[in-house]
């Protein structure tokens, strides 16, 4: 009987079948059954070792794992794909799979950290998008409107202590404020009606900054 790999196990035995359980899928397909309106096709085409398998039937369990029904693959079917079932293979797999999940974590780290991601240089934004599904304009966006409307209360309270209102804030804050609402103004239309993205001054120097610390570091 060949072995299984990585944790993967044999569930069961017998007559020319083998069952499989499997942690993990696999993107194997299970036999299509003749229909009334269509012809049987086998299952994909799995070598094991030096034996050729047809997946007959794929149970998802209670737990998210997977039982694979494997018998031997019947001559009277040709074979147009073989998938092959060793040790190489399923390294490569679950490093697929862990890259695969390596981008969701990431996606999902870039969803919170838009407001600040945003603010980095175009070109790192557009890198992000590309590997991590994360749309570079959405994430410009993300940190140019909380700038804005902070900007907008910042030039609303500068003008009320002009005028001798009680301002908690200092001015040179307010002014701070005013600043980042003109910076996020010009910003907005490339985010919003170009599709673009844009980041700040600031941002572009503390990046530059980090990739400069990081060269030194690293030579």
């Amino acid at each position: 009987m060949p072995l299984p790999f990585g944790r993967d196990r044999i569930a069961g035995a017998g007559e020319g079948r083998i069952l499989l359980a499997c942690s993990e899928p696999k993107g194997w397909r299970a036999r299509a059954p003749r229909a009334p309106t269509s012809a049987e096709h086998p299952g994909t085409c799995v070598r094991w070792e030096e034996q050729l398998f047809e997946v007959e039937d794929i149970e998802i369990r209670d737990d998210g794992s997977l039982l694979y029904t494997l018998v031997r693959w019947d001559e009277r079917h040709a074979i147009r794909v073989i998938t092959t079932y060793d040790a190489g293979t399923e390294a490569e797999r679950i490093n697929e799979a862990r890259a695969v999940a390596r981008r969701v974590e990431w996606h999902t780290a870039l969803l919170l950290a838009a407001p600040f991601v945003g603010s980095l240089p175009a070109s790192v934004q557009e890198r992000l998008e590309h590997e991590y599904n994360v749309r570079a304009s959405m994430m410009s966006l993300a940190s140019a409107l909380p700038l804005w409307i902070l900007g907008w209360i910042s030039f609303i309270l500068l003008l009320a202590s002009s005028f001798g209102g009680v301002v908690s804030l200092p001015t040179p804050i307010l002014v701070i404020g005013v600043y980042l609402l003109a910076e996020s103004t010009a910003r907005l239309p490339a985010c919003f009606l170009q599709g673009r993205p844009i980041g700040t001054p600031l941002g572009t120097l503390l990046y530059g900054i980090w990739r400069l610390l990081r060269r030194k570091a690293s030579g």
